[in-house]
C-alpha cells in the first residue's frame, strides 16, 4: 500500500532504513520522556503479516484472533501503549480505485474457482486467495482489541490522513503499517514496517523521512509533490503519469521505477520552495498532464497529505434538518468508537453501498447465490436509518450499491429501503445502555427478519446470528442439502470446544469448490444479520455476536467432506449430546430443504 515502488528504493538506499526492536526503543522512549511511547497501529494494511495463513475455507478467525492478542500482550509487555485504526466507509474518492480491485477481484475468483474444479489439491489455489478475508474480520479486531483494553478507532474519512493528524496532534512515538503514504506525512518520528517486523523479537525496520528526503537531494516539505507526481494517488493514478515519467528519460536510458523517482525529485527542485507549489499548479500540471485545466486534481493530491485541519469532523456534512442531524451525530461518534460497522455511516453519509467481493462460485456450478437474498435485508438496514430522515425526503430516498457481476463487471443500481411498520428513534435505541429498549430492539430485528422471537431465545445465545441465518436461507428456499446444513450445524456447535491447536492441526486438502462457495455464502448472510443487529441498537449483546464464536471455515470444510461421506449427524458432533440438544432450539430440518443424498 501506499506509493508503488517507494518501498524498493528505500531498501535501494540503505540510509533511508534503519534496523530497530520496538522494545529497546521503548525503554529508550520511556527513560528520555518519563512516559510509556504511544504506537499507532495501521491493522488493515498489517493482518496479512500479522497472520499469514490460508483464508480459502473462509477464514479461520478464532486462530487469528489468537495470534492478534498474542502480538498485543508483547506490545504491551513493553510498554507500548497501543492505538490501532481500522478502515471506515468507502469514500467517494476511493470508489474509482475499489472498483477496480473488485474487478480483478471477480475475475480472480473465476481462475480460482476454475483451478479448483479441476483438481482440488493444488496448493498453489491458496496464494490465489491472499487477501480474501471475510468481512466480518473487523468485528474480531475490534472485540480483541478491546478485551485487551486497546484504543479503537474506525476512520470515518481517509484512514492514512487520520492517522498521520493523530499521531501528530498526539506527538506519537510511532506509526506501525505496511503503506509507504507514512513516510511523506512525517507525523511521527518512527516509521515502522509491519512487513519486516519479527513478531517473536520485535525487530523490524524504521524508515527516515529525512534521510529519503537527502536520497533524493530535496527539501522534506517537496516530498508530498514527489509522491503526487509519482502516481497511485486516489486522484491521480500511475497510468495518467506514465507519459510524463517516461518524457523525464533520455532515448538511450533505461527507464526504471526506481530511477523515475530520482527523475521526479530533479524535476520538482526546478520549481519554488514548497509553500509555494500552489502558484506553481498550472504549469506543473500542464508539463505532467498536459492540460493546466488538470491542476485542481494535484491540489487535491497535494491535499490527502495536509495534516493540519481545525477539527475532526472537517470532512462530514451534516444536514440543517435537527432530527436527523441528531441521528448523524451519534452515528458518526459510535462510528469512531467502532461500535457501528461502516455500512450505516456509508449509508446516511453517502446512500450508497459498495457490495464486498466474496469467493463465491461465478459459475454458479456450486449453485444460488446469496446476494440476492441479503439485498432484502440490507433494504430492511436502510428502511431502519431512514425512517428517521424528514417525512417528505423518505419517497424518493433510495441507496445506489455498487457491485461486480460475475463476469467482473461493475454494476450500479438504486436500491429502495423497506421501512419498517413500528416507530423508531434511532438515537434512543443505540445510546441505550440499560436495557430498557431491549423489548423495542428484538421487536424491531426480528421483525426485520420475519422471524419469530421464540426461536431466537435459545440456550446458546451466542448461536443466535448462525440460527437466524440458516432459519434466514431455509424460508427463501436457498438450496442446500441436508447433509450440507448438518454439516454447517455440526460446524456452529462444535467450534467453541476446539482450541487454537486444534484448529491448526485440521487438514486444508482437498479443497472442495462447492463448500467453500457455500460457505462464503453463509458468511455473506452473517454478515448482513449482524449488520442488522447493530442497526437495531444490539439487542443481542455486541459480543456474543462476535463471528469468532460460531465461523470457521477450515472446521466447515472439515465436516462438510465428512458428511460427504454419509457420516452421521450424530458422528459430525463427535458424539456431544449437550450440543446436539443445544441444536433442537433451533431444528435444522425446517421446510425448505432437499432430502438428503
Amino acid at each position: 500500500m501506499g506509493i508503488r515502488g517507494l518501498e524498493t528504493f528505500l531498501h535501494n538506499h540503505p540510509e533511508c532504513n534503519r534496523p530497530v526492536n520496538l522494545g529497546e526503543l521503548a525503554i529508550r522512549y520511556k527513560r528520555e520522556y518519563q512516559k510509556n511511547p504511544m504506537l499507532i497501529w495501521d491493522i488493515s494494511s498489517s493482518i496479512i503479516h500479522l497472520y499469514n495463513k490460508c483464508w480459502v475455507p473462509g477464514g479461520q478467525l478464532k486462530e487469528f484472533a489468537y495470534a492478534l492478542e498474542l502480538f498485543v500482550h508483547k506490545l504491551k509487555a513493553v510498554g507500548i501503549e497501543l492505538t490501532v485504526f481500522i478502515d471506515g466507509p468507502i469514500l467517494k474518492e476511493k470508489l474509482k480505485n475499489i472498483i477496480a480491485q473488485n474487478n480483478q477481484k471477480m475475475l480472480y475468483i473465476n481462475k480460482v474457482f476454475n483451478a479448483l474444479w479441476v483438481n482440488q489439491e493444488d496448493d498453489r489455489v491458496l496464494q490465489n486467495y491472499q487477501g480474501f478475508y471475510p468481512y466480518n474480520i473487523n468485528k474480531v479486531i475490534i472485540d480483541t482489541l478491546n478485551e485487551c483494553e486497546c484504543k479503537v478507532i474506525q476512520a470515518t474519512f481517509q484512514c492514512e490522513l487520520e492517522i498521520a493528524i493523530y499521531a501528530k496532534r498526539n506527538k506519537c512515538f510511532g506509526i506501525l503499517a505496511q503503506n509507504t503514504d507514512f513516510i511523506i506525512f512525517n507525523s511521527a518520528k518512527y516509521n515502522f514496517s509491519m512487513k519486516h517486523l519479527d513478531l517473536d523479537t520485535l525487530s523490524t525496520v524504521a524508515y527516515i523521512t529525512e534521510e529519503l528526503a537527502d536520497a533524493l537531494h530535496v527539501e522534506v516539505n517537496q516530498l508530498p509533490l514527489i509522491a503526487t507526481l509519482m502516481g497511485g494517488n486516489i486522484f491521480l493514478s500511475l497510468s495518467e503519469l506514465h507519459p510524463f515519467h517516461q518524457k523525464l528519460f533520455k532515448e538511450n536510458e533505461k527507464y526504471s521505477r526506481n530511477d523515475t523517482f530520482l527523475k521526479v525529485a530533479g524535476f520538482v527542485k526546478t520549481f519554488e520552495p514548497a509553500n509555494n507549489f500552489n502558484n506553481q499548479l498550472p504549469l506543473l500540471a500542464r508539463t505532467a498532464l498536459g492540460t493546466s485545466k488538470k491542476a485542481y486534481l494535484l491540489k487535491n493530491c497535494l491535499n490527502t497529505y495536509q495534516t493540519i485541519f481545525p477539527h475532526e469532523d472537517f470532512a462530514i456534512q451534516y444536514s440543517p434538518d435537527k432530527k436527523w442531524f441528531e441521528v448523524q451525530k451519534t452515528a458518526v461518534n459510535l462510528h469512531r468508537r467502532a461500535k457501528l460497522p461502516p455500512i450505516i455511516f456509508s449509508v446516511i453519509f453517502y446512500s450508497q453501498y459498495v457490495v464486498h467481493v466474496y469467493p463465491e462460485d461465478p459459475h454458479k456450478k456450486g449453485k444460488h447465490s446469496t446476494f440476492g437474498l441479503t439485498r432484502t435485508l440490507r433494504q430492511k438496514l436502510y428502511g431502519i436509518v431512514f425512517n428517521e430522515k424528514p417525512l417528505e425526503t423518505r419517497n424518493t430516498q433510495k441507496v445506489k450499491e455498487i457491485f461486480v457481476d460475475s463476469k467482473g463487471e461493475t454494476q450500479r443500481e438504486l436500491i429502495k429501503p423497506i421501512y419498517p411498520k413500528m416507530n423508531v428513534d434511532l438515537v434512543k435505541l443505540w445510546t441505550d445502555t440499560e436495557g430498557d429498549l431491549d423489548e423495542i430492539k428484538w421487536d424491531l430485528f426480528c421483525s426485520s427478519l420475519n422471524i419469530q422471537r421464540e426461536i431466537l431465545f435459545m440456550e446458546e445465545r451466542h448461536l443466535l446470528i448462525p440460527v437466524a441465518s440458516l432459519k434466514f436461507l431455509l424460508m427463501n428456499k436457498f438450496d442446500i442439502s441436508t447433509w450440507e446444513l448438518e454439516a454447517a450445524v455440526a460446524t456452529m456447535l462444535l467450534l467453541q470446544y476446539y482450541s487454537v491447536r486444534d484448529l491448526e492441526a485440521i487438514p486444508e486438502f482437498p479443497m472442495d469448490p462447492r463448500g467453500i462457495h457455500l460457505y462464503w455464502s453463509f458468511i455473506r448472510v452473517f454478515v448482513a444479520i449482524a449488520e442488522l443487529n447493530s442497526v437495531c441498537g444490539h439487542p443481542l449483546d455486541s459480543e456474543l455476536a462476535n463471528p469468532i464464536h460460531y465461523q470457521d471455515g477450515k472446521l466447515f470444510l472439515h465436516k462438510y467432506r465428512q458428511a460427504k461421506d454419509n457420516k452421521s449427524f450424530d458422528n459430525l458432533c463427535e458424539f456431544r449430546q449437550k450440543e446436539i440438544r443445544s441444536d433442537k432450539h433451533g431444528s435444522h430440518t425446517e421446510n425448505g430443504i432437499s432430502p438428503r443424498k
